[in-house]
């Protein structure tokens, strides 16, 4: 019986910390950083992302969401993944 309610949600999972930033998030901050774009030209671009990570989580059934931590700035999580992406 344990082995079936591990498999079948709901089961037990959380998921703490970041998501992946968004190539267009990435492009808006780096901008930031360079002084080419201000905080109030970030804020739709981080609106807009935040709300397609909580739609795309409640569309996989997710019973809790993230919002990826979209607006935390965390130089160094960020440029590494700037690299990776």
């Amino acid at each position: 019986m344990a082995s079936q309610l591990a498999r079948s949600p709901p089961f037990r999972a959380e998921h703490l910390g970041s998501l992946l930033r968004p190539q267009a998030l990435l492009e808006k901050r780096g901008a930031l950083d360079a002084g080419k774009t201000t905080v109030e030209e970030l804020k739709p671009v981080e609106d807009d992302a935040i709300r397609t990570t909580v739609r795309t989580q409640e569309d996989c059934g997710f019973h809790a969401v993230s919002d990826g931590e979209y607006r935390s700035v965390i130089k160094h999580l960020i440029l590494l993944q700037m690299l990776v992406v």
